[in-house]
C-alpha cells in the first residue's frame, strides 16, 4: 500500500497543497473502488459456489 501511495505522488507531480486538487484525485478512485470491490464480492461468492459444488 505504502508503495502505490509513493507511485500516485511521482506521478501527478504537484506538491499536496491544494484541497481543491486531493478532492479530484479522491474522486474517481472511489468509484473505481466500488466497482472493484462489486467485482471482488462476485468473484469470491462464485468461488463460494465453485467450493460448495465440489464438496
Amino acid at each position: 500500500m505504502e508503495d502505490h501511495s509513493s507511485d500516485d505522488a511521482i506521478v501527478n507531480g504537484a506538491p499536496v497543497g491544494g484541497d481543491e486538487d486531493v478532492q479530484e484525485d479522491l474522486e474517481w478512485p472511489v468509484g473505481f473502488m466500488i466497482v472493484v470491490g462489486l467485482a471482488a464480492l462476485y468473484l469470491i461468492w462464485r468461488l463460494i459456489q465453485m467450493v460448495g459444488a465440489i464438496f
